[in-house]
């Protein structure tokens, strides 16, 4: 079944799993398994489900608790997250996966020296983790460290060029930096993708500006209003531009 989750051939692993689970309903491998390809065929609440029968079954188990983590954290459920973290440590307290999610955790809740204390301690591990350079430029952006948050949010954005969430960080940071070309240019690239919301517009339109291409910034505006008709901030930088 591990194997088969390798090669993205969930549905097969699964019919592995659910066999594995007719031989011993109560392993916690199989059901820890379980709870994975539920995850990643979005069914989260059944996820759930099968890790809290793995944690009642195995409570030390620190990959069904880091699972569990992941899932909570995905849902906004942090309080309960941070618990399952914190449990994990204990048990294993040089643990890369505890350490990240201690690292979003913080970022979360704004607590940015702890974020970037944790991110520190695993640094050179940071790539394995599939959103790792975006919370490490999320965390240096907001300690004032532009530079290397615009050096991980680049690394983040050139190997995820679809994510909007990146695209947007890597722009703010590059603005922040007096950087309206650098910005323009992340940002086109997501436009001519199809990929653009009104946020993303409202960047460009604020990069023109600050690059002074105005009649540039009001074409981004008007378009990001059309999208967010009821966003003041959005409307009232339209109207700063046509004014």
């Amino acid at each position: 079944a591990r194997l088969l989750i390798g090669r993205h051939s969930y549905a097969a692993a699964e019919q592995k799993v659910d066999r594995a689970l007719t031989l011993n309903a109560k392993s916690p491998e199989a059901l820890l398994l379980k709870g994975q390809l539920l995850n990643l065929n979005g069914k989260r609440t059944d996820a759930l489900q099968a890790l809290d029968t793995v944690l009642d079954i195995a409570p030390n188990m620190v990959a069904a608790r880091l699972e569990r983590a992941n899932i909570l954290v995905a849902t906004n459920e942090d309080a309960k997250a941070k618990i399952d973290v914190d449990t994990a440590l204990k048990l294993e307290p040089r643990s890369a996966g505890a350490i990240y999610l201690q690292a979003v955790l913080a970022a979360r809740a704004k607590d940015f020296t702890a974020a970037d204390q944790a991110l520190t301690r695993i640094q050179s591990l940071l790539p394995r983790f599939p959103r790792g350079n975006y919370f490490l430029a999320v965390v240096k952006f907001n300690l004032g460290q532009a530079e290397q948050a615009a050096t991980a949010a680049s690394k983040y954005v050139a190997q995820n060029p679809l994510d909007l969430d990146g695209v947007k960080l890597l722009a703010r940071i590059a603005l922040a930096m007096q950087r309206p070309l650098d910005a323009e240019q992340t940002l086109n690239r997501a436009v001519a993708a199809g990929q653009a919301d009104a946020d993303t517009l409202d960047l460009l339109g604020r990069a023109y500006s600050q690059g002074g291409k105005q009649a540039q910034a009001l074409q981004a505006f008007e378009r990001a209003a059309e999208l967010a008709r009821n966003n003041a901030v959005i409307l009232t930088r339209l109207a700063s531009a046509r004014l």
